[in-house]
C-alpha cells in the first residue's frame, strides 16, 4: 500500500528452490552441500551471474529510471532477509563473475542492498 504513495515498485522473487522458482539442478545442490571451498565459489558465482541477468533484464524490460540524485531517487534497492542475505550479498562479493557487459548495464541502476534479518540474542 505505501508503494504507491512512495512512488516505487515492489518486486519480491523467490529464490531457486522455493515455491514458484526453477529447482535446484542434483549437481548445483551437491556444490553447496559438500566441503569443497571451490564447489562453493562456483555455486556462488552462479548465483550472483543469475540475479545480475535477472536485474538487468528487468531494469531494461520495465524501462525503470536509472539510480540518480547522488543514489537517492530511482534505480533498484535489493533487499535480502534472512538466509537470502547471503544471495544479495554474492551479487556485489562475486561481482566478477557477472559478465561485464551485464555489469555494465546494470552497474546505473544499483542504487542501493539492504541486509535485513532478524537479531539473536546472547543469553
Amino acid at each position: 500500500p505505501l508503494g504507491q504513495r512512495y512512488r516505487i515498485r515492489v518486486v519480491i522473487l523467490n529464490r531457486r528452490g522455493y515455491p514458484g522458482s526453477a529447482p535446484f539442478t542434483e549437481e548445483e545442490l551437491r556444490g553447496i552441500e559438500t566441503l569443497d571451498g571451490l564447489a562453493h565459489e562456483t555455486f556462488f558465482n552462479n548465483r550472483a551471474r543469475e540475479l545480475a541477468g535477472f536485474l538487468d533484464d528487468f531494469a531494461h524490460r520495465e524501462r525503470l529510471p536509472k539510480a540518480k540524485g547522488n543514489h537517492t531517487t530511482g534505480g533498484i534497492v535489493l533487499l535480502g532477509w534472512s538466509s537470502s542475505s547471503s544471495y544479495a550479498m554474492c551479487l556485489l562479493s562475486h561481482a566478477h563473475a557477472i559478465k561485464d557487459g551485464t555489469r555494465k548495464r546494470l552497474e546505473p541502476f544499483l542504487r542501493s542492498v539492504v541486509i535485513f534479518g532478524e537479531s539473536i540474542e546472547a543469553k
